[in-house]
């Protein structure tokens, strides 16, 4: 074997709920199943960066929205009310 080949370690085990058992032992739906178990717990992971993204991207377009309704000098409804009240009297 050359220097710049390296195998790769062949996972001879599985751990599944606190239990471990041999990949051999395993029938072709059990490791099946593993794998898909797998491909949904990294979707879910990716699912939920991806929630954590758009959260943060959120609060900053907020901030940047009470900004710019500060910078307009935008009233509320119940400020413009108020003001009107005031002026009738």
């Amino acid at each position: 074997m050359s220097k710049n080949t390296q195998e790769t370690p062949q996972v001879k085990e599985i751990n599944f709920n606190g239990k471990t058992y041999e990949i051999e032992s395993l029938t072709p739906r059990v490791i099946n199943s593993f794998n898909n178990l797998v491909k949904l717990q990294s979707e879910l992971n990716e699912i939920a960066y991806v929630a954590a993204v758009k959260q943060a991207a959120q609060k900053q377009m907020s901030l940047e929205l009470e900004g710019m309704i500060k910078e307009d000098k935008i009233k509320e409804i119940a400020e413009q009310e108020q003001v009107k009240d005031d002026s009738e009297k």
